[in-house]
């Protein structure tokens, strides 16, 4: 996605007026916050994995590995959305 802002912004006039670089900056938004409310998700399942693993007597592999596959994942869609976002409003201050 990010790539893609790249190439549209670099095809653009540099007179592009503001309304279009603001109607792009909201496309970008809309696949962020998609992302964010993801994390949210998988954060609330992690949270629920990690209490279940721990009040149990005998910790199931399974379970366990379910959590720390969650955790990794966690991790990546963390750092893409951190990087994504830091991308957007470099490319929005550079171009409104």
């Amino acid at each position: 996605m990010l790539h893609h802002i790249q190439t549209t912004m670099a095809r653009m006039p540099r007179h592009t007026d503001t309304r279009r670089l603001q109607a792009l900056a909201a496309d970008a938004e809309r696949p962020l916050r998609a992302q964010a409310q993801q994390h949210v998700s998988l954060e609330h399942e992690r949270g629920q994995l990690r209490a279940l693993v721990t009040d149990l007597s005998q910790t199931p592999v399974e379970l366990t590995q379910r959590v720390q596959r969650i955790e990794r994942v966690i991790a990546v869609l963390h750092a893409n959305l951190a990087a994504a976002r830091q991308s957007l409003a470099l490319i929005l201050s550079r171009g409104i």
